[in-house]
Order: structure tokens, then sequence, then C-alpha cells
């Protein structure tokens, strides 16, 4: 992406303005900077941010109120994906209304949540006018832009990057009262009489069979679970996240052992879903099973290493404080506690682990490197002779560690 694209895109606007224009922008991060370039230019921006507990008319009840703002009014829409998938085959079916607002919609997301309107609003996306590729800023932009970005960056907004349809509901169905959820059934049950897309039929049965299963209504929770597995037949990841949102259902409804079968599918389909191995170590935590969760929070925390993401360090933390209540020795919590000392530096943690036993001889020796390292010693050398020769990914992990 260059200035040039930047240009076109304000371009753009000032040519719409006053007039029906929908706009995809594919962004990473924050949306800040984009926002000052298009106030400099003399619009106002109308922010409508879509959560998981608002009502699913909410984007249609907003732009229909366009006559109410001025001309150079534009709109800023952000968390498509946390209304997924009602909301794709709603503005699908009547996109038509959006004729009729004459002012700029610019839907902003991720890469992942354009391709996946284009994808399941097919309609929709043909609708639009242009999309623009905001992923990767050219130096040019970063140096114009960096001083101001800084002085704001605490107050980035923050996109989801879930994968499409995912946990889009059980934690929120829970702040619907029955009415609010029986009126989603409705519309997701019209919604599978007029649709004939297999893809978009399978998710719209996943997400009826976890709002059934909050009504505690399991025979029709069942019947539309085994239809979302008959649509989605081979496609293992897929049928995987349907088992783990179901497993967090019936976890909110306190049925620990269904969620625990529902987690073990799960993961047996995508042992690699980090998200999954921390909620089934939750679950465990619920029923008293210390050993069982040190376990998943330790492999959860790889996971989430391997994918940079920081949310490796909440899990080896979570798994580190059971160490009170797992019996014996545990290498899961040792391995936990050093990798989160090592990540943090954090001597308290160091001090802990001294206290702590262990049998296994390399987690004994790496904490013998980490003593040696917090006190300056250079270790490097002998670390990557360790590193050449070791063959366990985890004791590979720490050992990489130690070389930062």
């Amino acid at each position: 992406m260059s200035i040039q694209s930047l240009k076109e895109f304000l371009t753009e606007l000032e040519l719409s303005k006053g007039k029906d224009n929908v706009i995809f922008v594919a962004l990473a991060g924050s949306s800040k900077w984009i926002e000052r370039e298009v106030e400099k230019n003399g619009f106002e921006i109308l922010r409508v941010a879509l959560s998981k507990d608002d009502s699913l008319f909410k984007l249609v009840d907003t732009l229909l109120k366009w006559r109410d703002t001025g001309e150079n009014a534009v709109y800023f829409v952000y968390g498509m994906s946390n209304q997924f998938p009602e909301i794709l085959s709603y503005l699908n079916l009547h996109r038509d209304f959006l004729y009729d607002v004459k002012r700029p919609v610019i839907v902003i997301g991720s890469e992942y949540e354009i391709v996946e309107i284009a994808t399941n609003a097919p309609d929709l996306w043909r609708f639009r006018n242009r999309t623009f590729d905001f992923l990767e800023r050219e130096p040019e932009i970063e140096v114009e832009l960096a001083e101001e970005e800084e002085e704001e960056e605490a107050a980035a907004v923050e996109f989801i990057s879930e994968p499409i349809f995912s946990a889009a509901f059980p934690s929120s169905t829970y702040k619907w009262g029955e009415e609010e959820i029986r009126e989603r059934i409705e519309l997701n049950e019209h919604l599978l009489e007029i649709i004939n897309d297999e893809y978009r039929k399978s998710e719209i049965d996943k997400t009826l069979a976890v709002y059934y299963l909050r009504l505690e209504e399991y025979e029709k929770s069942e019947k539309c679970f085994n239809e979302f597995l008959k649509l989605r037949e081979g496609d293992e990841k897929r049928i995987s996240l349907g088992y783990s949102l179901r497993a967090l259902a019936f976890g909110e409804l306190k049925q620990y052992e269904k969620a625990l079968e529902n987690y073990n599918k799960a993961i047996e389909l995508n042992p690699n879903d980090a998200d999954t191995c921390e909620n089934r170590g939750l679950t465990y935590v619920e029923m008293g099973k210390y050993e069982e969760a040190a376990k998943d929070f330790k492999t959860a925390g790889i996971l989430f290493y391997n994918q940079g993401s920081e949310n490796c360090i909440k899990n080896f933390s979570i798994c580190f404080d059971l160490r009170d209540k797992v019996k014996g020795k545990s290498e899961e919590v040792f391995f936990c506690g050093l990798t989160l000392y090592l990540l943090t530096t954090d001597e308290k943690i160091l001090e802990e682990l001294k206290a702590l036993q262990i049998d296994g001889e390399s987690l004994r020796r790496l904490l013998e490197f980490s003593l040696r390292k917090s006190k300056g010693e250079k270790l490097s050398g002998e670390v990557r002779k360790e590193l050449e020769k070791e063959e366990r990914e985890e004791i590979k992990l720490l050992l990489e560690l130690l070389l930062k």
C-alpha cells in the first residue's frame, strides 16, 4: 500500500459525498490514523461499533437515520464479525436498502473478516463500490503518521481475529433473556428456509444448536447439531469448532461432563486449537481435576506461544498458579513456571521454582541455566550445544528462550 492508495481512498469519499457508496477497507491494528486523515479532509465520522450483545438490526436501524446527518457525514462500521452469521445473510438478502442511504458506508475489518464477507455475502460484496487494502502501510506513510500514532497507541481499536462464526454467541447469549434468544432463533429458522448454500446453512444450524442449548431444549439442539455435522462432513477444523462451541454452552449450564465430552471431541479433531485446550483446562478446574487442567494450560501456552499470541503468558501463569493444588511433582507446573520466568524475567517466579521439586533432569538443568543467566553469566555456547541435540519441542522452546 502506498500514499497513492490513501489519496485514492480520500478521493473516493469526496466523490461520494451525499451519495450511496459502500466501501470495504481491510485494515490491521488501529484505525485511528485513517480516521484522522478522513476528518482532516472535512468529513464527520459516524462510528457504528457492533458488539456481540447488540441487536441484529442495530446497523440497519442506524443507517436508516441518515437523513438526520449532514452531507459530509460518513459511516465507519466496526465489529461486523461480532454478528456473524446472521448479519451476512440479512445484508446479502436485503442489501437494496443501502441504495437509499445517501452517505458513504465504510466497512472496516481484518483481512479474514473481509474475505468472509466476500465469501458468505456475495451479493452484498458485488454491491460495494471499491475495496481498499491497508494491511501493510509503506514507510512513507509510517513516517508521516508515526508521531501521532505513538501518542494514541494505548487507545488503538482492536479487531476480532478469531475464525468466522466462532464464539459469537455462547458468552453473550447468557446476557440475553429468553425472548431475545427466541427472536434470533426465529430469524435463523427463516434464513434456513430461504438459503440454499450448504456452508451458510451449516453455520446457521451450528448457531441454532447453541441457542437451543441455552434454552435447554436438548432435542432441538441435537437435531440442529447433527444437521451441522452432516453438512460439514470431512471439514475437521470446522466440526471441531462446532464441538468447542457446544462445549462452552454446556459449561455455562454447569454440565461439565457434557462439556468435557465435547471438548475431547474437538481436540481429537483439531489438537492445535489453543483456545479449546485453554477452555477444557478451565472446565477441569471447575471439576477439581487440577492435574488434567495443568496439562491443558501447558499445551495451550505452547500453542499460543507458537502463534505469537500473548495469551501464552496467561496460560503459563494459570498453570503455574495451580502448584498448590496439584499433588506430587508436576512437570507441567514446573515447565510453565520456568517458561513464564524466561518470558517475564520476574525474579519472584524464579524463587518459587527453586522451592519446587522435580524429577526431570532436563528441567533441572534448564533451571540451573536460568539461575546462572539471572546472575549475568554468558551461556549461549552451552545452550546452543544443548539445543543441537535436543529433540523434544517443549525443551527446545525453553532453550530458545534462554538464548534471547
